[in-house]
């Protein structure tokens, strides 16, 4: 066969295996980063390259009676981005249920100026393609803290519940029964929240 044939032919067969990859793999999302002015956070598949944007999916507090958000999956918050922390979360059950999505955790250090007593605030989720996906067994949670962080404080997760029109939204801080040794953290949580460590 003529050499261009050869290649033409050669050519072909690996456009048509690219294409069959393409169509088949599973996407593998890198970190999801907040786009500039707008709600929406985006990711590059790491396999094919390609690009998706998602709302973001914020968790909140009133702190120094300021609203403050923050997005779970790429940390946008009116005073700084929370960094992504390398975390665990292991099923305290021994049936678990199949758990859909990543384990995301953010924190940031004295997150709030309205209120120093809160040293760290964190958020815990599991991200589906930058979308949120329920938390499907309660579970331990373990990250290491910052170390200028005592191993004596409280810890708080922030809910919030939606009414209808005709109630507003209520919010509770629910204290949390936690360990903390060596600055490394361990809690037990089945929700998607933001949480903050207080020290008084």
């Amino acid at each position: 066969m003529h050499i261009m044939g050869k290649l033409a032919v050669t050519a072909c067969v690996l456009l048509a295996t690219a294409s069959l990859f393409a169509a088949e793999h599973t996407h593998q999302w890198g970190q999801w980063v907040h786009d500039d002015g707008e709600k929406t956070h985006s990711s590059q598949c790491l396999v094919c390259g390609e690009r998706k944007t998602v709302a973001c999916y914020t968790v909140s507090a009133t702190v120094g009676g300021v609203k403050k958000n923050v997005c779970l999956f790429c940390g946008d918050s009116a005073d700084g981005t929370f960094p992504a922390v390398e975390a665990t979360a292991k099923p305290v059950v021994s049936n678990a249920k199949v758990q859909r999505g990543d384990l995301a955790v953010r924190g940031l250090k004295n997150p709030f100026p309205e209120d120093k007593s809160i040293r760290y605030a964190f958020t815990v989720g599991y991200c589906n393609e930058g979308a949120l996906a329920s938390f499907k067994n309660r579970s331990a949670v373990t990250f290491q803290l910052p170390a200028e962080i005592p191993d004596s404080f409280e810890l708080v997760r922030v809910s919030t519940s939606s009414g209808d029109d005709s109630t507003s939204a209520s919010e509770r801080w629910n204290v949390l029964d936690h360990t903390c040794k060596d600055g490394m953290l361990s809690f037990e949580t089945k929700f998607s929240a933001l949480y903050c460590v207080i020290v008084r």
